[in-house]
């Protein structure tokens, strides 16, 4: 069995990509949260591949196994060489498209359960490493390196990007800062899913284009002082800062957002939110909102009047992990 995290980003979001910081620098502040990937893999005696996730189960061989484009699970299963079959079982937290980096945990979760099943030790960046071979390389679905990152190591982290070297540090937070984000952050449904792959596409056919390259320096800053609020233990500007990253991202493409998103995040504010902002590549997805205390009574009263589905925020600590279940 493999578990891997899924993933909130509090700044530098876009910088993580290959097509950016090959020419640039990039640095993404975030931290996983405990909403889950989960894998069950189970060695058959033929050569039968089965996969089980939300769409149904489908079958396979082994001699036909191929990395198709965007079959994330049959891209990582042919990595690992199998010689006999097995049946794959995938239950994710989030749906496609949820902006939370689902696809990259269930990769990370599957890499886990293979390691464990063919005894194979892999440190937190060579999982992250493999999990962005499978998932952007093999299945060819355009994103960045922060979610696989995030779900490898869990915890609260800073990652530089450059063309020489990507450099993760999981930063050490303070009690008060930690119970000051989970008494704060919202995780609020948007109500739709994107493909963030496609805005992707959209991003690097953009890469030389001088306005974008301005967007994306200021989305680099926004990074920056993320981390800064993180070591210096200020979370008082962080709102202002989902505000600033939101009002950045909608200047990068028509597809980021729409009226309906618009008048959403703008109704969270009036009812309290000092922060909002879209998680993922944008299109739909989740917003993340801050509401400080004294706001929130009236806050989540009307979330309840208008039955949008909310979560408080929970933080992973550990990153991915796998186990033998006795059956």
């Amino acid at each position: 069995m493999g578990l891997a995290p899924l993933r909130i980003s509090f700044g530098g979001g876009g910088t993580d990509t290959s097509y950016w910081f090959k020419n640039n620098s990039g640095k993404v502040v975030n931290a996983a949260i405990a909403k889950y990937a989960r894998v069950f893999i189970k060695k058959r005696s033929d050569k039968t591949v089965t996969i089980t996730d939300y769409t149904g189960t489908r079958s396979t061989t082994i001699d036909k196994l191929s990395a198709s484009q965007s079959d994330i699970i049959i891209a990582g299963l042919k990595k690992f060489n199998l010689k006999l079959g097995v049946e794959v079982t995938i239950v994710c937290d989030a749906p496609n498209g949820s902006g939370l980096g689902g696809s990259s945990s269930v990769c990370t979760a599957l890499i886990k359960a293979l390691c464990l099943m063919f005894d194979i030790n892999l440190t937190n960046k060579e999982v992250s490493n493999l999990a962005y071979s499978i998932e952007r390389i093999d299945a060819q679905i355009s994103g960045g390196w922060q979610d696989q990152i995030a779900a490898s190591y869990g915890g609260f982290l800073t990652t530089n990007f450059s063309a020489l070297e990507i450099s993760t540090v999981k930063m050490d937070i303070d009690n008060r800062v930690y119970n000051e984000l989970i008494s704060c952050l919202f995780l609020i449904r948007a109500g739709t899913t994107r493909d963030g792959s496609s805005l992707h596409k959209d991003f690097e056919r953009s890469v030389e284009n001088s306005d974008f390259q301005h967007l994306m320096k200021q989305i680099m800053m926004m990074g920056i002082t993320a981390e800064k609020m993180f070591l210096a233990g200020n979370m008082q500007k962080l709102p202002n800062l989902f505000n600033k990253s939101w009002e950045l991202k909608k200047l990068m493409s028509k597809k980021i957002s729409n009226p309906n998103l618009d008048k959403f995040a703008a109704q969270l504010g009036k009812w309290g939110s000092s922060g909002t902002k879209l998680l993922g590549a944008g299109g739909g997805g989740y917003f993340l909102a801050w509401v400080n205390l004294p706001d929130q009574h009236n806050f989540l009263e009307k979330l309840s009047d208008n039955q949008i589905e909310f979560e408080r925020i929970i933080f992973d600590h550990r990153g991915a992990v796998s186990w033998k279940i006795k059956l």
